[in-house]
């Protein structure tokens, strides 16, 4: 059994314990369609439902191919649209890989993949591009990987397999490794395809609310423009009556929030600046400073703890230069950062002049983004 089934088995062996409430919270954010969910979880909810679903690994195909549509339009080769390419000035180089690629390749995908191996289909011969002045030779393919994925089955037989997605596995093969070879990288696939999955192709919501003794969950009222502003913080559309209302917060069911964003209590962008010059007087000008600071005193030798990982690190421990080197990148990093966000908000007050608030059937618009742009 290989390494990633092994990981793959250890997520599905053991039903999460769940009480009897922890399985009715569950299920009435999932009649709700919100949350994410891991597939303990989701497990334990199909087998409470009715004990004929069934969750069990399994081996899937994945296309590798779909993420370089953008790069065969920047190549100007409109041929290769949902392929793959190889494409290199040295005919040599193109051969060897063709000659690679073709010993390997199937005429039809395999009902029975293994994990970890590439399927290749469709390998073109090797021509010249076609729109390039220079002699580039060019073929492509439709590559494929086999990969551990998960399996659910509902009552009536239906089957969905849950796989990662292409982006997740493209580039991630070990450096050294043969195509034939084991792909390595562990990557268990998430909840999110399969709970669309069950939503649209069972009647599992139906048996969720049997399970609840409630009616089909209808959806309320979709929000309107109606009474809404832009945040002077984080510019999104939100409830303005007529100060901005709550929001930016966590509330992890203990029946308080934690935290918000700053903009909360202010006038909304278009009728006011005074949230966005709040915003930079009193949280990112006194933030950058403070970054600067800690950097320079890092640099200087000044500073003596840093804490990682909820431990004290200090100059005589056998991990401070790593701790030391990755605090001083995130120092700058969030400098960086910083500094353009103040240079953005600064853009944005100066500029700043009354506007109507957003009207329904209006694009929203996102003035961070236009300030960024210059367009205020």
């Amino acid at each position: 059994m290989s390494i990633t089934k092994t990981v793959v088995n250890r997520y599905l062996e053991k039903i999460a314990i769940l009480s009897e409430d922890g399985i009715h919270a569950l299920l009435l954010k999932l009649r709700k369609g919100v949350g994410r969910y891991t597939w303990k979880q989701l497990q334990t909810v199909l087998s409470y439902l009715d004990p004929r679903w069934e969750v069990k690994p399994c081996v899937g195909l994945v296309p590798l191919y779909e993420e370089n549509r953008s790069y065969n339009k920047t190549f100007g080769f409109p041929q290769t649209e949902g392929n793959d390419f190889f494409i290199d000035h040295d005919r040599e180089k193109v051969e060897a890989k063709h000659k690679e690629i073709t010993s390997s390749a199937v005429g039809n995908l395999p009902a029975n993949p293994q994990h970890g191996k590439l399927y290749y289909l469709d390998v073109s011969p090797i021509q010249k591009h076609p729109h390039l002045s220079e002699d580039i030779w060019v073929f492509t393919f439709k590559p494929w990987m086999g990969h551990n994925g998960i399996e659910v089955t509902s009552p009536t037989g239906k089957t969905f397999k849950a796989l990662p997605r292409t982006y997740e596995l493209i580039g991630r093969k070990q450096s050294g490794s043969s195509d034939q070879g084991e792909y390595r990288t562990i990557k268990i696939p998430d909840t999110g395809d399969t709970i669309i999955w069950l939503n649209k192709e069972t009647d599992w919501l139906d048996q969720i609310n049997q399970k609840l003794n409630l009616e089909t969950f209808v959806p309320g009222q979709i929000r309107t423009r109606e009474s809404t502003g832009s945040c002077p913080v984080c510019f999104q559309n939100i409830k303005a009556r007529p100060y901005i209302v709550l929001h930016g917060y966590k509330r992890p069911g203990t029946g308080g929030t934690i935290g918000n964003c700053y903009g909360t209590g202010f006038l909304p962008f278009e009728v006011s600046v005074n949230g966005t010059e709040k915003y930079l007087e009193k949280v990112l000008r006194p933030s950058l400073q403070k970054a600067q600071e800690r950097l320079s005193a890092l640099k200087a030798g000044e500073l003596t703890e840093i804490y990682a990982r909820g431990k004290k690190i200090t100059p005589d421990h056998p991990n401070w230069k790593n701790v030391f080197e990755h605090e001083t990148h995130s120092l700058a990093d969030n400098i960086k950062w910083t500094k353009g966000s103040i240079d953005t908000y600064t853009k944005l007050v100066q500029n700043w002049k009354p506007r109507p608030l957003p009207q329904e059937g209006a694009p929203h618009i996102n003035w961070y983004v236009e300030g960024q742009k210059g367009h205020i």
